[in-house]
């Protein structure tokens, strides 16, 4: 939106602006798409409190309290 507002996305696919790409958020698909995460880009501006999933403990339910 050009009118200076923030805009919100759903989980809903939406096309880009210039009309080239058609964005499909991952939480709205039910299937495996097959395509899988390639390389992680503009590694280095990333926030200094981001932690890659890789480096997270993995639970296959809910964690134990603490």
């Amino acid at each position: 939106m050009g009118d200076g507002r923030s805009s919100f996305r759903s989980a809903l696919p939406w096309t880009t602006r210039n009309g080239r790409w058609i964005v499909v958020p991952a939480g709205g698909l039910d299937v495996d798409p097959g395509a899988r995460p390639e390389r992680n880009i503009f590694w280095g501006c990333r926030a200094v409190w981001y932690a890659h999933a890789s480096e997270l403990p993995s639970f296959a339910e809910l964690p134990p309290r603490e």
